[in-house]
């Protein structure tokens, strides 16, 4: 990836730091979702990650594997000869610590004097956020179009990605099931059935 692309997907991460989670779904009306059941990896860089964990390749490992359990959880699967989808991912994530500080109850003191002490403690904590950007793509082998595409925008609080599961789950819940009719029938069929 370009020093520029780079920079475009953490601008985008710093962005969306106020934010709550975004999930945002494009797709293209025109494709016929009913006949995909295969899908494979997009050739070339397929799986782009892009952050601060100290070992990427076991990140990229771990996302993997998650895509390829959502789309097995679609009814799709995975073939490398001649598949109806290839599929992209990209996750961006940058790490940042905050300071928080919590304030105790007011608390008096007595003292061998005549006067007696409010005291109220305070402590820090350090508390490490993630803001993660996911993408999914998926294009049609045949034609090359990109069909659809899934992108999460998120802040995950901990040390570490751990919460990596429910995000993608959550992306790829959005992609259509292997099966599922072309968009748009569903109303027609709705529309034919409210008929009298």
């Amino acid at each position: 990836m370009t020093s520029l692309l780079r920079a475009l997907v953490i601008g985008s991460l710093l962005a969306a730091s106020g934010c709550a989670a975004k999930l945002e779904i494009q797709a293209d009306p025109g494709a016929d979702v009913s006949g995909w059941q295969s899908w494979d990896w997009l050739p070339g860089d397929a799986l782009l990650v892009y952050g601060p964990e100290p070992q990427p390749k076991k990140l990229e490992i771990r996302l993997a594997h998650l895509v390829r359990e959502g789309l097995a959880r679609r009814g799709f699967v995975r073939d490398r000869e001649a598949p109806d989808l290839y599929v992209g991912v990209v996750l961006a994530a940058q790490r940042s610590a905050h300071l928080m500080s919590r304030t105790g109850a007011v608390q008096s003191l007595s003292s061998l004097h005549d006067a007696s002490f409010e005291v109220q403690a305070a402590e820090t904590e350090v508390e490490i956020v993630h803001l993660l950007r996911l993408e999914i793509f998926v294009s049609e082998r045949r034609s090359g179009r990109l069909i659809w595409q899934g992108r999460l925008t998120d802040r995950i609080s901990g040390d570490r990605l751990d919460a990596l599961d429910g995000v993608v789950e959550q992306v790829v819940a959005e992609l259509p099931a292997r099966g599922d009719p072309p968009p748009g029938d569903e109303t027609r069929l709705a529309e034919a059935a409210a008929a009298p």
